[in-house]
């Protein structure tokens, strides 16, 4: 059974094998900020959202 702890500084992908590596959890409001492995750019997303798309490999 796959874990649905989110972890920073893990890295993720989703169906596409694009990888994304977390930076942050916040767990008041429910989001986890990331970004795609060789962009710059950060992106937050709802919690349940990136549970749904995403899958915590070992790279």
């Amino acid at each position: 059974m796959a874990s649905l702890l989110i972890q920073a500084g893990c890295y993720y992908r989703d169906r596409n094998h694009a990888v994304v590596m977390v930076h942050s959890i916040d767990p008041e409001r429910e989001t986890v900020t990331y970004s795609q492995i060789g962009y710059e750019w950060k992106i937050t997303t709802v919690l349940i959202i990136f549970r749904s798309r995403f899958i915590r490999f070992d790279a």
